[in-house]
């Protein structure tokens, strides 16, 4: 648990009269977070953003912010962490179970490491990643301008998914966009 000085992931389940059944942190030294929680079918998963290289990101890389998942069983045990990110700011915002794979949301400024492939139109990138029931990536999509492309929600669908968010310009690949105001 952090000093006061930086924040700690935390991650609770609760019973279903409103009991605390177990609590998860997730920490280093630096500022860690979740922003969002799936319930799959072999437990829970969590996602945020770690500004942490050590802790319990030892051995994981984390140049600014990375955006971080965190799978854990029913019974809160860690089973493993996925980070993903490159040497600038990478946030996770929505998580998404399908089955036991997981889509995981947000916004990248990198271009490396985990977003090696982006094709950078400027500014921020709304990402789309999935996960298998181990962590590992199966693909990964993108979509932007040369503004700030924000996923912030996610929702499966039958052969698909759906995901919400925000942008501050219509170009590249949001150029069809005509009511920016």
């Amino acid at each position: 648990i952090s000093d006061g000085e930086s924040r700690d992931a935390l991650i609770v389940k609760f019973s279903a009269g409103g009991s605390v059944e177990w609590v998860r942190v997730f920490a280093g030294t630096q500022s860690d977070q979740f922003e969002c929680v799936a319930v799959m079918k072999d437990g829970y998963a969590a996602a945020g953003t770690t500004q942490s290289s050590d802790g319990d990101m030892t051995g994981l890389f984390s140049a600014k912010e990375d955006a971080v998942v965190v799978k854990y069983d029913l019974t809160g045990s860690q089973q493993w962490v996925r980070a993903l990110g490159g040497t600038e700011n990478d946030r996770c915002t929505a998580l998404g179970a399908s089955g036991k794979e997981l889509l995981v949301a947000g916004y990248t400024a990198s271009t490396d490491l985990s977003f090696a492939d982006m094709d950078s139109k400027g500014g921020y990138e709304g990402f789309v990643y999935r996960l298998d029931s181990d962590g590992s990536p199966l693909w990964w999509t993108s979509l932007g301008s040369t503004g700030w492309d924000r996923f912030t929600g996610i929702f499966p669908l039958s052969g698909g998914f759906a995901v919400s968010g925000y942008t501050n310009k219509a170009d590249n690949d949001l150029e069809s966009l005509s009511a920016l105001g």
